[in-house]
């Protein structure tokens, strides 16, 4: 049996609290989880601690976990965002041996503060192993940081759920674009609002906003001060097949992914993407249900809206070849390949 102890900063909305979240709920044989989430107070369960503290970084947490780890002894710490990765980091200067793993979920792409300090420890924790979600952040971490290529393994991003219908979600009478997603300034909502704006006299398009995050009300209140009257919010929903049976294409305008769920999830579903060409964000090549466009043009956004909505054979041209794509992705795969790095790391230990 194979103990891997998986650390979160916390358990919002996002990608990586996406995957936390369903390794921990995944019927794995020879594999047992157990999840500690840093920030958070919800109640325990079977094989979820929440810490209960709201402040980045305690010296009272890092002992409490430092006890954990002892107790739990894990073959394995999987380690997901920043905040796990500075946890850890300090555990195995504490003294803690175990087989390090870092889920690379594209945070090496950021360059505030936050992800100065990433890079930092990244060169400074030498014991430790990495997951790269795409074979950008693999560059990155290699070329940019000087991490040794045998200690990077490449599992990229999988829809994780099962899609049972994949029927033509058109509408007669409208045409719905979606935002799904956090809503922070790197996921580029102001780029949403934006080409919004520049359809709003079109008919029949709506913008529909699938998210919550810091930015929400912000969001919401320039899109008021805008009178772009074609958007409408819905906030966080959990349920994917709610969320894609309303939409006809999702946008993905942002600064950089590691390797965007939503794109996968819309794929899935067979809905058209249309994406800047960022960095983590051309993993999948043009056409496979993925519609390139140049970083930061807007118009050319609105364009291939107005193409799409306009244009039946074109559109399910690309309907066909997302549900092609995604077919051969599917996350029982994702899961044996997990497990091999997993007893690779333990073999080599």
């Amino acid at each position: 049996m194979i103990r891997v102890v998986q650390i979160i900063d916390n358990l919002e909305h996002g990608g990586a609290q996406t995957m936390f979240k369903f390794f921990l709920n995944y019927d794995f044989q020879d594999v047992e989880f157990k999840g500690y989430v840093l920030r958070g107070g919800l109640k325990n369960t079977n094989n979820i601690i929440y810490d209960g503290s709201n402040s980045k970084l305690s010296l009272i947490r890092i002992f409490k976990l430092k006890k954990f780890l002892i107790q739990t002894q894990p073959n394995i710490v999987h380690l997901h965002l920043n905040n796990s990765l500075i946890h850890g980091y300090l555990l195995s200067k504490m003294g803690i041996q175990t087989n390090w793993l870092i889920h690379e979920h594209g945070e090496v792409f950021r360059e505030d503060l936050a992800g100065k300090i990433v890079k930092l420890v990244y060169r400074k924790f030498k014991k430790a192993k990495f997951i790269a979600v795409s074979n950008a952040v693999k560059s990155e971490l290699i070329f940019n940081l000087g991490v040794e290529s045998n200690r990077i393994n490449l599992l990229k991003n999988v829809a994780f759920h099962t899609v049972s219908e994949k029927e033509n979600n058109r509408k007669k009478d409208s045409f719905n674009i979606g935002f799904v997603g956090r809503v922070i300034e790197r996921k580029n909502w102001k780029g949403f609002l934006r080409v919004a704006e520049l359809l709003k006299t079109h008919n029949g398009l709506n913008f529909i906003v699938f998210g919550a995050g810091p930015d929400f009300k912000e969001m919401q209140k320039e899109a008021s001060l805008k009178k772009v009257n074609n958007i409408s919010f819905m906030g966080w929903q959990n349920d994917l097949t709610k969320i894609f049976k309303e939409l006809d294409v999702l946008l993905l305008l942002s600064k950089w992914e590691g390797f965007s769920l939503s794109q996968l999830e819309a794929l899935s579903f067979g809905i058209p993407v249309i994406s800047y060409e960022n960095k983590g964000m051309t993993e999948i090549p043009n056409h496979n249900g993925i519609c390139l466009v140049d970083s930061g043009n807007e118009k050319q956004v609105a364009e291939m809206i107005l193409k799409f909505k306009n244009q039946k054979a074109f559109y399910d041209k690309y309907r066909e070849a997302a549900l092609s794509y995604s077919s051969d992705m599917n996350y029982k795969s994702y899961m044996l390949n997990l497990k091999r790095i997993y007893s690779k790391q333990i073999a080599i230990s």
